[in-house]
This record gives C-alpha cells, sequence and structure tokens, in this order.
C-alpha cells in the first residue's frame, strides 16, 4: 500500500469508490453522484489548499483522505474539517487508520492547531477509528441531516494538534509543502 497524494486521474477511481457511500449509506449526507467533471474540480479547488491523498493498492485506489476547510470565516483558518473513506471491498485492512495518520501529521506540519471530523451516527467503526487517533467527541447534531428515508444524528470529534500561541503562523498549502 502507498500513500500519495491524489492526482487528476484518480478522480474517476475516487469517484467510483464514493458512489457507494452516497447511494447505498447515510455516511455522506450528499445524496446525488456528482457528474465526473463536477467532482474533478471539486477535488482540485480542495487540493489547491487542503491534503487530499489516496490509499494506492495494487494501482488501485484502496481509500482516500482530505482536509478541507471547516467555515468560512477568516478567524477559522486554523481549524479543518476532515473525512475519509474506505472502499468496502478493502475495509479492515488498516487503510483508513494509515490514510489518517497521514493526514494527521501533513496538517500538523503545515501548522493547522484543530482537526474536526463529523460523524453520521451510529457509526461505530468511524468513531473507533478517530478515538484511538485522540480525538474526542465534542458534541452531537441531533437529526442534523435526512437521507434515504431517515433523520441522523450528526457527531463532531476533535484532535489538538498543537499548543495555542498568541502570535499564530498562517498554515501553509499542501501544494507549498508537497513542493
Amino acid at each position: 500500500m502507498v500513500i500519495r497524494p491524489f492526482i487528476i486521474a484518480d478522480a474517476k477511481h475516487i469517484l467510483n469508490l464514493y458512489r457507494y457511500y452516497i447511494i447505498h449509506t447515510t455516511i455522506t449526507f450528499e445524496e446525488d453522484v456528482p457528474r465526473l467533471e463536477d467532482f474533478k474540480r471539486r477535488i482540485e479547488k480542495i487540493s489547491a489548499q487542503y491534503p487530499y491523498i489516496v490509499a494506492d493498492v495494487d494501482n488501485e485506489i484502496a481509500g482516500f483522505a482530505y482536509a478541507t476547510k471547516f467555515r468560512n470565516r477568516s478567524a477559522y483558518r486554523w481549524v479543518v474539517e476532515v473525512a475519509l473513506y474506505v472502499d468496502i471491498r478493502h475495509q479492515g485492512r488498516g487503510i483508513g487508520k494509515k490514510l489518517l495518520g497521514e493526514l494527521l501529521d501533513i496538517l500538523t506540519k503545515l501548522g493547522y492547531y484543530d482537526v474536526y471530523a463529523v460523524i453520521t451516527l451510529p457509526n461505530d467503526r468511524s468513531v473507533a477509528l478517530f478515538e484511538s487517533f485522540g480525538f474526542t467527541k465534542n458534541t452531537i447534531l441531533k437529526k442534523a441531516g435526512y437521507k434515504n428515508g431517515t433523520w441522523c444524528d450528526a457527531g463532531v470529534w476533535e484532535k489538538n494538534l498543537r499548543e495555542r500561541n498568541a502570535n499564530p503562523v498562517e498554515p501553509l498549502s499542501f501544494r507549498a509543502l508537497s513542493g
């Protein structure tokens, strides 16, 4: 398994992996599968600033993880939200753990202070994964989303990456770090 930054040729494979979660689960609140061109633009926009990484197993995308802006107000720029998806055929092989570990290392190097994960509940596997990395439950948003005929709760888990200081340095972009 190789964990690496996504390349545009991965977009189709990432979308195919993600399609399952959109159609068959409430794990993502996205309800419509995006068109490939729209999805490519989305990934390119995210990866201009934030890490977007994939787990490549024998030239197959087995999972992906990324960070993105938490909220639009500029004072939030030192925190990010993360998401992670593993192909259902590859679950239980440690791919999510590798992806999350690498993503957190990158975010620390970029200079972020806090990371949030929003998890649709119930989702014991995701909760266990994030908690194994030191994330703690912050809050539960009751019946925050309606999908597949069900009102779903969303939990917010958080992890602090570094101590606060009075004059924080602006976070680096992932492209600046990766060269």
